[in-house]
């Protein structure tokens, strides 16, 4: 499991703290209140106010590149090796699924995990001139418990609830 941030305006390294060598994340909640509030902060009702979260990776304010380089590289290289994949992003909206899906399609160093993938596929394909491929793509969205399949064409058939 790998967490991705991206820098804030408003960013508490008060409250939180982000250490990538351990791959850890510390939120003190304690820090929080106590800024809020202006008073020390105090543990009530022995309450933890702090949690740490261990990861396998965290790529702090890292590059679409180091983050495909990181994580989905290896997993598209075995799917042309013939085992089956599956990159997934999960995180409340506007946290940059989308952006490290797809990418800013203006800016081609930008260039989302899908995109790349796309590239890495279709290379590993052209130099492997003695194998048969066939490749099909699939790209979904969960959205408020419904899965929507964000590749297909719904111009020519009725939408349904």
């Amino acid at each position: 499991m790998c967490i991705r941030t991206r820098p804030t305006a408003d960013f508490d390294e008060t409250a939180i703290a982000i250490d990538t060598a351990k791959a850890t994340v510390v939120v003190n909640t304690a820090a929080k209140k106590a800024a809020d509030s202006h008073q020390a902060a105090s543990s009530v009702n022995n309450t933890d106010t702090v949690y740490s979260f261990n990861y396998h990776h965290i790529l702090h304010n890292a590059s679409q590149e180091t983050v495909y380089t990181t994580l989905s590289r290896d997993v598209v290289q075995s799917v042309v090796d013939g085992t089956n994949g599956t990159i997934m992003t999960y995180g409340q909206t506007g946290s940059g699924k989308t952006f490290t899906m797809i990418g800013d399609t203006r800016n081609f160093s930008h260039r989302g995990i899908a995109p790349r993938a796309l590239s890495h596929i279709y290379s590993e394909v052209a130099e492997r001139t003695e194998i048969d491929f066939k490749m099909t793509c699939v790209y979904y969205e969960i959205y408020n418990e419904k899965v929507y399949d964000l590749l297909d064409d719904l111009s020519n058939s009725e939408v349904s609830e």
